[in-house]
């Protein structure tokens, strides 16, 4: 069954509006880039420059670096024999990066990620179909800080075939994934033809394009690896108050990163997109939960439909510090918005305590959220064989008879299609006959168990065995 047609947030004439404040702010307010090399290109390239030395981007620039850029990226899994089309309105879902804590499975206390975590955790979404693509989880504590990028990146190749987002602080952190990458691929050529991982940069808001971003946007282009610059716009904090200009920010933030990246390589991938979240008011954290994280993914991917551009956003995560009501309606809302609106890339799946917190369970009940979002939003299939007139009239029949198939139960009609035509949840949901005088588990039992029995499992490397020898003897020690 085909998905429904998306949903928007944005009128068209929201989407122009919003386009309009964007090159305003480009050509007037511009962008601070202390890169040398950038700044000749773009000034080469027809920008200009103010008495502050911020970079001021024309519209015709803009609309140059939209059309140079494709408007579906290719990107594989590891194997390179499944590929994952980064475009408008297909949308795939994986869980974030970059939380310092997780839920301890055997003390159920809160405390800083180690490397083995962020290994349960990608052999735990790797066993499951509805993530699309991996992140890592975690920042590890016991790896050195200069290696916590290229050591998590390793065990994402080794313990899951799914492709891959990265993150990144530095080039370093970009260069030496890259080179395993080329390991897997086995050659440049291979890679770029196939690329089985993209990364998202992140400017500083609002329009602070460093050297280092630069560098590692241009590193992306030169190696064929998908890209993005996602900027925090967000509300109150990185950005203004309001969600439309968090939005006019975000976009023009964004096509500031394509103009950097086209300039120098045309036609290089790239996702639209930026983090327009709400800030919390009382404690100043950015919050993950709130209906402002599912409306400007929604909006930006009405935005990402304009330029024709894949896009950028988050969904199936919260606020909560710990596996509760709170977190399963925070979490629900944006996964079934996100699907929705045809969100390109729903990152952050998962995630408790504002982007700090990881607890197995949660990354095992999010995946649940994803299928049944996914099975309400199918195109009903109005055939012959779906509507069912036959069985009607037989079951209508036989049940003032008395003879044959007097219920739908017991009609052949039934077994032949109950598995295609109903969502059937996984076994942690509970879906029973009430008997009040047995003792029942909680959800929270029921997901521990499920978590330990995937864990259970012996520790499978997904890679040649050549393959992984190198990467566990290289790279990171």
């Amino acid at each position: 069954m085909t998905r429904l047609a998306p949903i928007a947030v944005l009128t068209e004439d929201d989407v122009k509006r919003i386009h309009s404040a964007a090159l305003h702010l480009l050509a007037q307010t511009g962008i601070h880039l202390p890169h040398p090399e950038a700044k000749r290109l773009l000034l080469e390239g027809g920008a200009s420059e103010d008495a502050d030395g911020r970079v001021l981007l024309s519209q015709g620039m803009v609309e140059d670096a939209v059309a140079r850029a494709p408007s579906t990226v290719p990107w594989f899994d590891q194997t390179g024999t499944k590929e994952v089309p980064l475009r408008i309105d297909s949308t795939y879902f994986g869980p974030g990066s970059d939380s310092l804590y997780v839920v301890d499975r055997e003390s159920g206390e809160t405390r800083r990620a180690k490397l083995q975590d962020v290994v349960d955790n990608v052999r735990i979404v790797e066993g499951l179909p509805e993530y699309d693509f991996v992140m890592s989880m975690g920042l590890p504590e016991d790896v050195a800080a200069s290696r916590i990028y290229p050591a998590v990146f390793r065990e994402m190749l080794l313990h899951s075939t799914k492709p891959i987002i990265a993150t990144s602080t530095c080039l370093a952190d970009l260069e030496t994934p890259y080179e395993m990458a080329l390991l897997v691929a086995g050659s440049a050529d291979a890679f770029r033809e196939k690329p089985f991982f993209i990364t998202y940069i992140e400017p500083e808001s609002p329009f602070r394009f460093e050297e280092d971003i630069v560098d590692r946007i241009w590193y992306c282009g030169e190696k064929g690896i998908p890209t993005m610059g996602v900027t925090s716009s967000n509300l109150g904090g990185g950005g203004p108050v309001t969600i439309e200009g968090g939005l006019a920010q975000g976009t023009a933030e964004s096509l500031a990163a394509l103009v950097l990246l086209q300039t120098k390589y045309p036609g290089a991938g790239f996702v639209f997109g930026a983090n327009t979240w709400a800030t919390d008011m009382r404690s100043s954290i950015v919050c993950y939960g709130s209906p402002e994280c599912a409306m400007t993914t929604a909006a930006y991917a009405d935005l990402g439909r304009f330029y024709d551009l894949p896009s950028w956003g988050g969904a199936g995560c919260t606020d909560a510090h710990r596996l509760d009501a709170q977190a399963g309606e925070e979490a629900f809302q944006s996964i079934l918005i996100a699907h929705q609106s045809g969100a390109t890339l729903a990152h952050d799946v998962g995630f408790l305590a504002y982007g700090s917190l990881y607890d197995a369970r949660f990354v095992v009940l999010t995946h649940e959220m994803i299928g049944r979002v996914r099975r309400m939003w199918r195109q009903i299939e109005t055939t012959e064989e779906r509507l069912a007139v036959r069985p009607i009239d037989d079951v209508a029949r036989a049940s003032i008879r008395g003879e044959g198939p007097t219920i739908y139960l017991k009609h052949p009609h039934t077994a032949a299609h109950f598995r295609d035509s109903l969502y059937l949840p996984p076994r942690y949901i509970e879906r029973r006959s009430l008997a009040p005088s047995q003792p029942t588990e909680s959800l929270l039992d029921r997901l521990a168990v499920e978590v330990e029995e995937r864990l259970s499992e012996p520790e499978r490397i997904t890679l040649p065995d050549r393959i992984a020898r190198q990467l566990q003897g290289a790279f990171v020690e």
